[in-house]
């Protein structure tokens, strides 16, 4: 199920929407490899992009709160520390699902994609749009 971007979604802030947008594409890359896998590098290549691009996105949106004088900084700052942990952990299990010599045929469990889609919709719902009112009222 692909993950579409919604104006529902969106903080109106061009950079850290900008940022969401490519990791929902990044999330959906991730579940298209998974679909119709041909290289194990294709998944491996593309889970180290979200990863390493969702710690960027991370650290640009620290600092956008601190700019705003946001108040659940420090717990943001957990929920992200959190989260990548858990995309680590989703990648291993992936990976370790994976068997290099009959990769076309390795079947992977549909709650796998389920969680990586929570992950990165259930973060930006349930603690990014937190931080609307502070991005608007503040103009950044």
């Amino acid at each position: 199920m692909t993950i579409e971007w919604r104006q529902a979604i969106s903080l109106d802030n061009e950079e850290v929407d900008s940022d969401h947008k490519y990791l929902i594409r990044l999330v959906n890359t991730v579940e298209e490899s998974l679909e119709y896998p041909r290289k194990r590098e294709t998944i491996t290549v593309t889970l180290d992009l979200l990863r390493d691009y969702a710690n960027t996105h991370f650290k640009r949106e620290e600092r956008l709160m601190e700019q705003v004088g946001y108040p659940g900084l420090a717990e943001h700052k957990n929920h992200h520390q959190n989260l990548l942990k858990k995309l680590s952990e989703l990648e291993k299990k992936i990976l370790e699902k994976a068997d290099p010599e009959n990769f076309d045929n390795e079947p992977f469990p549909e709650h796998l994609m389920e969680l990586l889609r929570h992950w990165l919709i259930g973060h930006i719902i349930g603690a990014d749009l937190r931080m609307k009112p502070w991005v608007g009222k503040n103009g950044t």
